[in-house]
């Protein structure tokens, strides 16, 4: 019983086509030497082998991806097949519908889901660090003038407090005077209590203004530093918990994407096909 060749994605059994993809094949040791040869049932158990092999194989990080893994398949097949011949129709219709099998698009709507959501959080969290970021700077510059403010106001306080004790006196020689010299001078010396009063009224009252102003500074009701810097850390460690559940969100996409369930399924549906097959063996003729 004689069957014809079977192509494969520009992929079949045309030795010179693939002569170069199947030499580099046979660096991979995944392919039988030319200088081999083989019985069928020892070509079927070499072939298994390998297929098993294909079916366990992990994607590396340095590059190696589906579509080499798929080149890997095919010139393992098209070497099969090549050196039986007489293949039965069912083989090639289980190799093509296994591969269209592991050829259909990779659904991984319900990871990239989950992927967008933390995505569109981790920018939240990044904004509000900012935010966050910008408000305590502004705070400590804030807080940095408020001091210096303050020390000014307390000197300011103390100058001032020096003064009003001169006015106080000032007010009680005057208020002496008016009293030894009597009414003789009563309109002179009262001019000089009333200068004297207005003073210190006046002093008193730029006290009062500066120790306001101190414990306005000192009272301010705006956020403190620490409190922001404890949302900040809070924030800080959201994001970082974001970031790692997106890495695991990703480590399963690049799981998926190597369909490694598929691909043993697969490599196992055809060492099976394979060691089933028994090649009828022409009658003599005599």
């Amino acid at each position: 019983m004689s069957f014809s060749g079977h192509s494969y994605g520009g992929k079949g059994s045309s030795q010179k086509k693939d002569r170069k993809k199947k030499q580099e094949f046979h660096k991979h040791k995944l392919k039988f030497t030319e200088e081999e040869h083989l019985n069928f049932e020892q070509l079927k158990g070499r072939v298994t082998l390998s297929l098993q092999k294909l079916g366990q194989q992990v994607f590396s990080a340095e590059g190696y991806t589906f579509q080499n893994w798929m080149t890997s398949f095919n010139l393992l097949l098209d070497d099969f097949e090549e050196k039986a011949e007489n293949l039965p129709d069912d083989y090639y219709s289980e190799r093509e519908r296994l591969t269209a099998e592991l050829l259909k698009p990779l659904d991984t709507s319900d990871i990239d889901l989950e992927t967008g959501k933390i995505e569109k959080e981790v920018e939240s969290v990044n904004t509000e660090i900012s935010k966050i970021t910008a408000m305590a700077s502004a705070r400590r510059e804030r807080e940095r003038k408020a001091a210096s403010r303050i020390s000014d106001l307390k000197r300011e306080r103390l100058d001032s407090d020096s003064e009003l004790d001169d006015a106080m006196k000032d007010l009680g020689e005057a208020k002496k005077k008016q009293s030894f010299f009597g009414k003789l001078f009563s309109g002179s010396k009262s001019s000089a209590v009333d200068s004297a009063k207005d003073k210190v009224s006046s002093l008193k009252a730029k006290r009062k203004t500066i120790e306001e102003s101190i414990q306005e500074l000192e009272s301010d009701s705006s956020i403190s530093v620490e409190k922001l810097d404890a949302r900040l850390s809070y924030y800080k460690e959201k994001l970082a918990a974001l970031q790692l559940e997106l890495a695991g969100w990703n480590s399963k996409k690049q799981e998926r994407m190597q369909l490694a369930e598929k691909r043993a399924e697969t490599t196992d549906a055809l060492s099976k096909m394979i060691s089933s097959i028994k090649l009828e063996v022409a009658p003599d003729q005599n």
